[in-house]
């Protein structure tokens, strides 16, 4: 609601203005979907249903109001969050920005006692490659494509 005087500005207006996950399908979307799929897709969708801004006191009636606006705020949450060690998501400006990986990943990351999150490479890398991590389980792509809107072509599933 602070426009360019969040200071979250620059990272908010670099996210994508579309997702192609579940939270954004269709009925006859969810219908075409081979049925584990399906069933990760509309759950995917529940919780976006179950998402209730209507009780944050710090946003305006014409935000909480704006149901495309909750809902890619949703999809910002659930597609570039962190599960902390205590279970919660968490935001994580720039640490959201790697590359999923499935063969090869050459980032770790990690929670400190304070829970700052550190992400460090698992070995040296050459300026200009990829650094990528793991999104989730690379043989059940059905949960990347509900969660993320893409399906790892390189998984043994696909």
């Amino acid at each position: 609601e602070k426009g360019q005087d969040s200071p979250w500005y620059h990272w908010l207006n670099s996210l994508p203005r579309y997702y192609t996950n579940a939270a954004s399908m269709t009925p006859f979307c969810y219908e075409c979907l081979p049925s584990l799929m399906k069933k990760l897709a509309m759950e995917e969708r529940r919780l976006l249903g179950k998402l209730s801004v209507r009780s944050v006191p710090f946003l305006s009636d014409d935000t909480v109001w704006n149901e495309e606006l909750c809902t890619w705020a949703f999809q910002v949450v659930y597609t570039r969050s962190f599960e902390s060690p205590d279970g919660d998501l968490k935001l994580v400006p720039l640490g959201d920005y790697f590359n999923h990986g499935s063969d090869y990943t050459e980032i770790a990351t990690c929670y400190d006692d304070d829970g700052n999150y550190y992400a460090t490479t698992t070995y040296d890398v050459e300026a200009g490659c990829p650094l990528r991590m793991s999104y989730g389980d690379p043989t059940n792509p059905s949960f990347l494509f509900a969660r993320y809107g893409f399906v790892d072509e390189s998984s043994l599933a696909t």
